[in-house]
């Protein structure tokens, strides 16, 4: 099959070669004529040998040509990177304010090719007294438009 498709090529090769070396003039139309049937009668051959069979082609094309979707992929991993971004902006805000959390987990949506947004924030913290504290942080760096939840590790986090 792909001896045929090699020759099939080649005979193209040869006869757009020979129609450019033909100068122009009458002698242009019989050139075209002449390689165009050359070109017809390599294909019936291929095909009348059985060299060149459609169906092992077109079942070649369905197994061989399929391609690899990495759309999912690449969202999942730039929902990572957002939410490692905000992860690490909200870590430094804790720590110059002197307070510590113990995880932090973002949610992240991806609506369209510039639809990203943070919908939620989910923080747990060792110690309840600073529960108000992470809050107040973590709403005045996001915004209003993000939920914000604090968690005690010891009561439900």
């Amino acid at each position: 099959m792909k001896e045929a498709l090699l020759n099939l090529c080649i005979v193209a090769m040869l006869g757009g070669l020979f129609r450019m070396l033909v100068p122009d003039g009458t002698f242009k139309k019989q050139a075209s004529f002449l390689s165009a049937s050359f070109f017809l009668v390599s294909v019936m051959y291929f095909i009348g040998a059985g060299k060149f069979d459609i169906a092992e082609l077109t079942a070649s094309l369905k197994n061989g040509g399929e391609y690899v979707d990495f759309t999912e992929e690449i969202t999942e991993e730039r929902k990572r990177a957002i939410a490692a971004e905000v992860s690490g902006r909200l870590r430094g805000e804790f720590a110059s304010n002197g307070l510590e959390v113990k995880k932090i987990y973002v949610v992240v949506n991806i609506t369209g090719l510039y639809g990203i947004s943070v919908s939620e924030v989910r923080l747990v913290c060792e110690r309840a007294e600073d529960s108000a504290e992470l809050l107040r942080i973590a709403k005045a760096e996001l915004g209003p438009t993000v939920k914000v939840v604090v968690e005690d590790v010891n009561n439900g986090g």
